[in-house]
């Protein structure tokens, strides 16, 4: 036999195996009672179904709105084999339809009749549809950040949260003295650093936010923190900015333009930007040491802004009465009010699928990919939403009461 006859006879055999699904003296299954269930997420699409035992399971799927037939196969189907409830398909393209249809089989036996096909679109994460809510934890949340493996929050009470999932929370001890609030949790990326500070003029850090060592004493209240990976930058009442390598201790940056109190600060691309009362806006390029106003335009607002965030050189801050003030360059700044004039409390940046995720009073949210449109979402949370960990592949928010939700 030539090679290329023997070519030609492999790839026959193998389209006949996955055709009909043939194999040895097993047999075809039913199709899973009930079909496929679909949940949508980032990218993704998690399939669930009634699995019968000892079948084993093949799924197709295609990116396509149509119906899908195993024997007739469409352009660009995928077969996934052997597989077990729940599967999560990855790899997908948000936006895009796709197609899934399943059959099984018993003993290595030639596949069953295929269940009916069932389509989903993939979708970001923070879309309406893809929030879960968690347990509510005892103590009010003012802050939540992640290290990519473990994520933790911090509240009133001097609480501490763990979660390795975002969604399941266990209270775990904390070196943090007294009962003050904990107002804000970052982490620094400096040897797996963590800081933490409370509303009694203190900071904590280390590699455990459950373990933490106390700073020595400060000026004033800290409100939010911004690393570049080696500096770490703190900002909080009365224009305070402080400067930090360890998280143990911190020196005052060498100029700030005004008093305002800073209530959110965020690092990209070689830019500071901390953000306060009255629509302060101040910017640093290095290192955080000197700050000044903007220096292109600014719509002024009158509105005291909560938070910030930023990747590239765009940058979204956000505040009470609806207000969100953006930047595409660190010098030149825009304003608008959203629908509804929430308070906002919290904005993340997501460089992977370029999107921003606001969050705010009574659950609110909104989702933007060019810092102009803005889409209301739905969390399934009435409570005021605090802060943010994650990216645009998973989100995780905490807020008053306890309440939390994950988005993936």
């Amino acid at each position: 036999m030539q090679l290329r006859d023997l070519r030609i006879l492999l790839m026959t055999l193998l389209l006949s195996m996955l055709l009909s699904a043939c194999g040895g003296g097993g047999s075809g299954a039913p199709a899973p009672t009930g079909g496929l269930t679909l949940t949508p997420g980032n990218t993704q699409v998690t399939i669930t179904w009634a699995q019968a035992p000892g079948v084993e399971y093949w799924l197709m799927y295609a990116p396509t709105a149509s119906a899908i037939d195993m024997k007739n196969a469409p352009a660009g189907h995928v077969w996934v084999t052997n597989i077990s409830s729940p599967y999560t398909v990855t790899g997908l393209t948000n936006g895009t339809t796709y197609s899934f249809t399943m059959n099984g089989r018993t003993g290595g036996g030639p596949g069953g009749p295929q269940t009916p096909t069932v389509s989903a679109v993939p979708r970001a994460a923070g879309t309406t549809g893809l929030w879960t809510t968690g347990t509510p934890l005892a103590n009010d949340l003012q802050g939540v950040a992640t290290d990519g493996t473990n994520y933790y929050s911090v509240g009133a009470q001097g609480s501490v949260y763990k979660s390795t999932d975002g969604q399941n929370w266990s209270n775990v001890s904390s070196s943090v003295t007294g009962t003050n609030t904990l107002s804000a949790v970052a982490y620094a990326n400096t040897s797996a650093l963590y800081v933490v500070s409370d509303t009694a003029k203190h900071v904590y850090y280390g590699t455990d936010p459950s373990n933490l060592t106390q700073a020595p004493a400060l000026s004033a209240n800290i409100n939010a923190f911004a690393t570049d990976g080696t500096n770490i930058v703190a900002v909080g009442d009365s224009g305070t900015i402080l400067l930090s390598t360890t998280g143990s201790t911190w020196s005052a940056a060498s100029s700030v333009p005004g008093s305002a109190s800073l209530y959110g600060v965020v690092y990209s691309s070689g830019i500071w930007v901390a953000v306060g009362a009255n629509g302060a806006v101040y910017v640093s390029t290095d290192s955080g040491a000197h700050w000044a106003v903007p220096s292109g335009t600014y719509s002024t607002v009158a509105q005291r802004l909560n938070g910030v965030a930023g990747y590239g050189t765009s940058f979204v801050a956000v505040g009470v009465n609806g207000t969100v003030v953006t930047s595409t360059d660190g010098a030149n700044w825009s304003s608008q009010t959203l629908p509804g004039s929430a308070t906002f409390y919290a904005v993340n940046a997501s460089q992977s699928q370029s999107q921003y995720l606001i969050v705010g009073a009574t659950g609110t949210a909104f989702l933007s990919t060019d810092l102009a449109t803005w889409t209301p979402e739905v969390t399934n949370l009435s409570n005021d939403l605090k802060a943010i960990a994650g990216s645009a592949t998973k989100y995780v928010v905490v807020g008053l009461s306890g309440a939390n939700a994950i988005s993936n």
